[in-house]
C-alpha cells in the first residue's frame, strides 16, 4: 500500500464519521422540534 492510497482511505474515513456525526446532529435536532432548514 503506497502512501496517497492509506491518506485517500484515511481522508475517506475521517469524511464519512464527520457526515454521520453531523446527520446524527440534525436527527436530534429534529426530535427537538428544530429545524436547520
Amino acid at each position: 500500500m503506497t502512501l496517497n492510497k492509506a491518506y485517500f482511505q484515511f481522508t475517506m474515513a475521517g469524511a464519512l464519521n464527520v457526515s454521520s456525526v453531523s446527520l446524527a446532529l440534525v436527527f436530534f435536532l429534529r426530535l427537538r422540534g428544530y429545524s436547520l432548514v
